[in-house]
């Protein structure tokens, strides 16, 4: 068997493909754990109907991504691979657009317990307790419906066609190391975009959180143009260098 050297394959662009995953699952992991407190602080939903609704989302999202990879099956037989990893970064941004908030109205406040003086934690409404809602705009729930429809879009194409293309990227042999580094920047985003994701939430606010999610998916953006005619099997690759 013939073992293909680091050397051989474009390094730089399986960097940048790792990037682009971890950063994939960074941003679905947030948006999908933002769900209920987000349903409850800007839409003025009580607990009993965050969790009902945040899994009918959950579902939802689950049921559209299977359709999406069986369309993408006949898809990828037409159009090349790097096109849908192009659409899937761009619906990502997409849905993050759509989630910040931009009215009309602000949020709605829970009601106080006199006798208590503090709010029912079961209570629809932003928490007294966070001082950016005062200056955070309400979001339509018809936006945020959209939103999440984008990512159920945006969420599958991308995580699906990256590891397509990082495949095809090392070639047919050596791909146990690499393979394990790209699973472990998925997990990695996997547990850093919920914790991290909503600590900003928690302290600064939606804007915010939203706000660096979308800087981070632009960056992320914006390594496509270099890369974006590399993305090529490992043979065809090969081909060019050799010329």
């Amino acid at each position: 068997m013939v073992h293909i050297g680091i050397s051989s394959i474009d390094l730089p662009l399986v960097m940048f493909l790792n990037a682009v995953y971890c950063v994939t699952i960074f941003s679905f992991g947030y948006n999908t754990t933002i769900v209920s407190p987000y349903g409850m602080h800007l839409l003025g939903w009580s607990r009993e109907e965050a969790v009902e609704k945040s899994g009918i989302i959950a579902l939802s999202l689950a049921i559209l991504s299977i359709f999406v990879i069986a369309a993408m099956g006949r898809l990828l037989e037409r159009f090349k691979d790097r096109v849908f990893l192009a659409i899937g970064i761009i619906m990502m941004i997409m849905c993050t657009t759509l989630a910040i908030p931009m009215g009309p109205g602000v949020p709605p406040r829970p009601d106080i317990n006199m006798t208590t003086n503090s709010s029912d934690d079961g209570q629809g409404g932003c928490p007294w307790t966070y001082s950016w809602c005062d200056t955070t705009p309400s979001i339509a729930v018809a936006q945020y419906i959209v939103s999440l429809s984008v990512l159920g879009f945006g969420y599958p194409i991308l995580q699906a066609i990256t590891y397509i293309i990082y495949c095809k990227t090392l070639g047919p042999n050596q791909q146990g190391l690499f393979l394990g580094i790209f699973g472990a920047m998925g997990n990695t985003g996997r547990v850093v975009g919920p914790l991290l994701g909503t600590f900003i939430y928690t302290e600064f606010g939606v804007q915010w959180a939203e706000g660096c999610l979308l800087a981070l998916l632009t960056i992320v953006a914006t390594g496509v143009f270099p890369f974006y005619k590399r993305m090529v099997p490992y043979t065809v690759y090969q081909k060019k260098c050799i010329s």
